[in-house]
C-alpha cells in the first residue's frame, strides 16, 4: 500500500507499507458486525489462537440466537460454576442435546476444541440433518468415525473444505479463524 503523509509546509513523504489480511478477517468481521465475536484486549481477534470448548459454544449458540435469559443454573457439569462466563452457553447447549461433557461429570470449558468435536456442536447448534458420510471425502475420516456424519454434512452445506493436501485432521486443534469461518458460511445462507 502506497502511504502519503504531507506535513505542516504542504512537503509529501511517500511510504509503501505491506498490509497483511489474514485469510479469516472477513469471517471475523462479519461475526464481530453481528455481535457474535469480540477480540480480546487491544482488538485483536486473534485467529490462529486455539479456540476453547466454552468458546465454541457461546459463538454457536449465539450464531443461532439462543438468548441468555431465562436460564437458571442447574450445575450439570462438576467444572461449570455458576459464576463461570459461560456458564449459561454450556448449560443451554446441555440441556439442547448438543453437549453431553465427559464420563467424569466434567466438560472441561477452557481445553481446547478438536476440528471433530467442534463439527458436533456446529451441526448440532443449526440442527442440520446430518448426512451420511461417503469414504473418500477426506482419506482421514472414515464412516466408522463418531464424527463422520457430522464432517459430511458441514462438507455437503459447503462449511468446510478441508486442508490443501485433502485431509480433515479431525485430532487437529480448531481455531477462531476456522470457527468463524464455518459460522459466518452458516448464518450468511448456506444453510
Amino acid at each position: 500500500m502506497r502511504l502519503d503523509v504531507k506535513d505542516e509546509e504542504g512537503n509529501i513523504a511517500t511510504d509503501f507499507v505491506t498490509i497483511s489480511i489474514h485469510w479469516a478477517s472477513a469471517y471475523m468481521d462479519y461475526l464481530k458486525d453481528n455481535g457474535i465475536l469480540k477480540g480480546y484486549s487491544g482488538g485483536d481477534m486473534a485467529p490462529d489462537q486455539q479456540v476453547t470448548r466454552a468458546e465454541l459454544l457461546k459463538m454457536a449458540l449465539k450464531a443461532v440466537e439462543v438468548t441468555e435469559s431465562g436460564h437458571t443454573y442447574q450445575g450439570y457439569f462438576t467444572d461449570v460454576k455458576q459464576s463461570d462466563w459461560f456458564d449459561v452457553y454450556v448449560e443451554k447447549a446441555y440441556e439442547m442435546g448438543i453437549v453431553k461433557g465427559y464420563s467424569d461429570g466434567s466438560f472441561h470449558p477452557n481445553s481446547p476444541i478438536t476440528r471433530a468435536e467442534a463439527m458436533k456442536i456446529l451441526m448440532e447448534a443449526f440442527e442440520l440433518e446430518l448426512e451420511s458420510y461417503e469414504s473418500g471425502d477426506f482419506p482421514d475420516v472414515h464412516e466408522w468415525d463418531w464424527f463422520a456424519d457430522y464432517v459430511a454434512t458441514a462438507y455437503e452445506y459447503g462449511l468446510i473444505n478441508g486442508y490443501n493436501d485433502g485431509y480433515f485432521r479431525p485430532n487437529n486443534l480448531m481455531t477462531r479463524g476456522e470457527a468463524s469461518k464455518i459460522l459466518a458460511l452458516a448464518m450468511q445462507g448456506r444453510l
